[in-house]
């Protein structure tokens, strides 16, 4: 069986090879906004995606920066939010709620979400 290299990578490589500025710093101010609510929040990344987690623990949330849209996976909140939609049971994925933010409009209601994950495994 052959193996291939890690792919893991840090937060700041993984920025520096986004290409749409607009996005990365719509995925900065979300950072910020959620950051100052929680603590224990660890980043790590690999070539696809950005993942927080608690001590670098359970994932509560992971960032996927796309040309016009960053794709979140989170823990499936318990209110009903206008952004997002639960993922299929058929992906088995444990974080299983998805949300698309295209501006800064959505970064409350995103903010909201994220916390609701963090804390579902607090």
């Amino acid at each position: 069986m052959k193996y291939s290299k890690s792919t893991a990578t840090t937060e700041e490589k993984y920025l520096c090879k986004c290409k749409n500025k607009e996005m990365i710093d719509l995925y900065l101010k979300v950072r910020n906004i959620v950051f100052e609510k929680l603590e224990d929040v660890t980043t790590a990344a690999t070539a696809d995606y950005i993942s927080w987690s608690i001590n670098a623990g359970r994932q509560f949330a992971n960032f996927y920066i796309q040309k016009k849209k960053i794709r979140i996976l989170t823990l499936e909140p318990m209110r009903r939010y206008s952004l997002g939609s639960s993922v299929p049971d058929t992906h088995l994925w444990t974080l299983n709620y998805q949300i698309d933010i295209f501006n800064y409009e959505d970064v409350e209601e995103t903010k909201n979400i994220i916390c609701e994950s963090y804390n579902k495994i607090r």
